[in-house]
């Protein structure tokens, strides 16, 4: 018995020294920005053959007991930039003291769809239709000279090139020349051209620095953005002056003799009002094409131009009018210009309701596909004015879109064209649930009045 309390005294006698050689690993962990603490950090310890760690409490304080020698320190957690540091000491019976500075960082989740029919925005995962996204990051990245081609890379989207800058997008069923079939919208707008209803992607305003998002509904998104979408949905929307401040400048150059230059400029008027104003500038010279349909039409009308001025007063074009028809037949202008800017005022008059107005205006020269052979657009006028307002889940908008044709005409009989035609939307939408939110309401109204204007050179 006497022997058995002999070993147990020297054993505690022992572990007394034994203790006394560890040695501590304290600190803090400290946000970069706020230079407040990060509770719950994960503090890992690596070397002198084992991994052990801690976590920062509130104060973001750690504490970690080591035997004495050269250790690894790495901090973690979610939202910061994890950081290491080696070869740090840790001496017996001593407290080494190693504060830690992380850096917040942006973290990647599932994409968010912003809908016209639903009251609050939802992860693509649980949209009733395949939807994509191109997000801000994708569209700065890439340099294009049409909004178009950002969509080159998306799943299911057909983009077919006819110009410099001209370009045709089909999500469902096939690609054809001058296709208004692709339900496109920008910031809820109908941004097809009026009456013609044909998706001129590269006359949207917009710029490139503008563009938040765009999503893409690759099936009919009735359930989304309601009616007439069978065909898909593209969505350009753009950013918000409230969010989105600052000001920036691009310019860029390339084959073809392109020149391309574009803005955006955005600010705050007080805590909850914002203005911004973009623009973009595009020339090149369109790629050279001989069409035999116009060859043909030119040739006949420089042996007997009186047959082709005939037709054309049989038309009832005046005589000068028909003489500059014939003149121009087939004779094409591969200058290619396009004038663009926005602008739009944010108001954001409750913690859950926002005003938001916007102008547009694009003015554009070139060479465009129709269905009737290719047309000379010269100074085509694109413009639009919208207003909308949501409150909670109430939402509501007005816009009124307008184009004038200018001095276009089409290349394969000179007759010109003339669109003057408008488009104005009104609609609403609020909703409710009840049943503990197991049942819920969506309601609203559209209208639509497109008035066609073309004096007979189309319809």
């Amino acid at each position: 018995m006497g022997s058995i309390a002999s070993v147990v005294g020297s054993l505690v006698l022992l572990a007394g020294p034994v203790a006394a050689q560890n040695g501590v690993l304290t600190g803090r962990v400290i946000d970069a920005e706020t230079e407040g603490p990060v509770a719950q950090a994960q503090v890992q310890i690596l070397g002198g053959g084992q991994s052990t760690g801690s976590l920062s409490n509130a104060q973001g304080r750690y504490q970690v007991d080591l035997s004495p020698g050269t250790y690894d320190l790495v901090v973690k957690m979610i939202g910061y930039v994890g950081v290491r540091f080696d070869n740090v000491r840790v001496s017996a019976g001593e407290t080494t003291a190693y504060d830690v500075t992380l850096t917040p960082t942006v973290l990647a989740l599932d994409g968010i769809v912003v809908s016209a029919s639903r009251s609050t925005p939802e992860k693509a995962t649980e949209a009733p239709a395949t939807t994509y996204l191109v997000s801000s990051l994708e569209i700065e990245e890439r340099v294009t000279p049409t909004m178009a081609d950002h969509l080159r890379s998306a799943p299911g989207v057909d983009v077919i090139t006819t110009g410099l800058q001209g370009t045709n997008v089909v999500v469902r069923g096939f690609n054809n020349i001058f296709s208004g079939s692709l339900h496109m919208l920008t910031d809820y707008r109908l941004a097809g051209v009026p009456s013609l209803r044909v998706n001129q992607m590269h006359w949207l305003p917009a710029t490139d620095e503008d563009v938040d998002k765009m999503e893409v509904v690759l099936g009919p998104g009735s359930a989304l953005y309601g009616p007439n979408t069978a065909n898909g949905i593209v969505h350009v929307l753009t950013k918000s002056p409230l969010t989105s401040p600052g000001t920036s400048v691009t310019l860029g150059g390339g084959e073809r003799s392109v020149r391309q230059a574009s803005f955006r400029s955005a600010f705050l008027l007080g805590d909850d009002f914002g203005f911004k104003v973009s623009g973009e500038y595009l020339s090149g010279q369109e790629w050279d094409y001989l069409d035999p349909t116009e060859q043909a039409a030119r040739t006949a009308t420089n042996s007997n131009p009186s047959v082709c001025i005939a037709d054309r007063l049989g038309r009832g074009l005046s005589a000068a009018n028909a003489k500059t028809a014939c003149d121009r037949l087939g004779i094409r202008d591969n200058d290619t210009k396009r004038l663009g800017f926005e602008m739009r005022a944010d108001w954001q008059f409750a913690e859950d309701g926002t005003f938001v107005t916007t102008y547009g205006r694009t003015d554009a020269t070139g060479i465009e596909m129709t269905g009737l052979g290719a047309g000379q657009a010269k100074n085509w006028i694109y413009e639009f004015y919208q207003a909308r307002l949501n409150k909670d889940r109430f939402f509501a908008q007005a816009y009124y879109n307008t184009n004038d044709a200018g001095g276009s005409y089409l290349l394969r009989d000179g007759t010109p064209l003339t669109d003057q035609s408008t488009l104005f939307v009104a609609q609403a939408q609020h909703g409710f649930s009840f049943l503990d939110d197991v049942q819920d309401f969506t309601f609203g109204v559209d209208y639509y009045a497109t008035r066609p204007k073309s004096l007979g050179t189309i319809y």
